[in-house]
C-alpha cells in the first residue's frame, strides 16, 4: 500500500521521500486562501518544501493590507504549537 502511494506520487528516491514528507508537513500547516492558492497550482502534482514555501510567501505578501496580519499572526501560532508539541 505504501510503495502504491509513493509510486502514484512520483518518488522513486530518498530524497524525494523527504522532500515529500516535509512538502506535506508545509501544507499541513497552511490554512485558508494561502493553503488553497498553493493547492490550486499543485494540480496533480506535490511542490518540493521550497516551492510550497515561496509561494505561500507570495500570496501572503501580494495580500499585504487585505488581512494578512490575521494570516500570518495565525501562521505563527500555528508554528508554535507544532514545533512545541
Amino acid at each position: 500500500m505504501l510503495l502504491y502511494c509513493l509510486r502514484s506520487r512520483g518518488v522513486d528516491t530518498f530524497e524525494d521521500l523527504c522532500s515529500l514528507l516535509v512538502a506535506d508537513k508545509l501544507n499541513s500547516n497552511l490554512y485558508g486562501r494561502p493553503l488553497k492558492y498553493v493547492l490550486s497550482l499543485e494540480g496533480e502534482e506535490w511542490f518540493a518544501p521550497e516551492k510550497v514555501a515561496t509561494l505561500s510567501d507570495i500570496y501572503i505578501n501580494s495580500r499585504s493590507g487585505h488581512g494578512s496580519k490575521k494570516v500570518i499572526k495565525q501562521a505563527k501560532v500555528t508554528t508554535a504549537m507544532t514545533s512545541t508539541g
